[in-house]
């Protein structure tokens, strides 16, 4: 059995909402999207040797801030802007980082008398390291506890930020692979 320094990140469902081919792109919607500006940044490290990992993969999507998903049955047209609003992928830098750039996503129901707190879906890639589909959550959300997919680890602490007549959020989610070993 390998020892492994670094724990992974705990794995959630996919879910069936999410579509292939998103663009490749940093900021997941247009600056006017309603919604509160969200920033999440962090780094990604390897599970056996916890270093920085350059050149992964990441496949995000998100609802917008009234709870809905775009192209939410999959038969939009993906040469048109709105079919991968909020989704898209981006790749950590030759440090192990990634930003991205959003708005805070909505609830939505998910069957009485759930609501699914508010959450960004990650499929995290690298030909090295086991695939990782998890999810980012976000700390005093009430409905987090009541969530079946729900995990403390997961769940990051956003800081208010006002800058330049800006208001939004950011917060920090690192995440560790599961190397393979040969």
């Amino acid at each position: 059995a390998t020892v492994h320094k670094c724990s992974p990140t705990a794995h959630t469902i996919r879910g069936p909402l999410y579509r292939s081919n998103a663009p490749w792109r940093t900021r997941l919607c247009p600056l006017n999207e309603p919604g509160e500006a969200l920033s999440i940044r962090g780094t990604i490290t390897g599970s056996i040797d916890c270093r920085p990992i350059p050149g992964v993969t990441l496949d995000i999507w998100q609802t917008n801030a009234k709870g809905l998903y775009s192209n939410l049955f999959g038969f939009e047209d993906p040469s048109q802007p709105d079919t991968f609003n909020l989704r898209g992928r981006l790749m950590s830098d030759e440090h192990g980082h990634y930003q991205l750039e959003s708005i805070l996503p909505g609830r939505y129901p998910l069957f009485w008398p759930l609501t699914r707190p508010r959450h960004i879906h990650l499929s995290v890639t690298h030909p090295q390291c086991e695939p990782l589909t998890t999810q980012i959550y976000f700390e005093g959300d009430r409905y987090n506890r009541w969530d079946p997919w729900w995990l403390a680890s997961l769940t990051i602490r956003l800081e208010h930020v006002t800058k330049s007549g800006l208001h939004g959020y950011r917060g920090v989610f690192d995440i560790t692979l599961q190397q393979v070993t040969s």
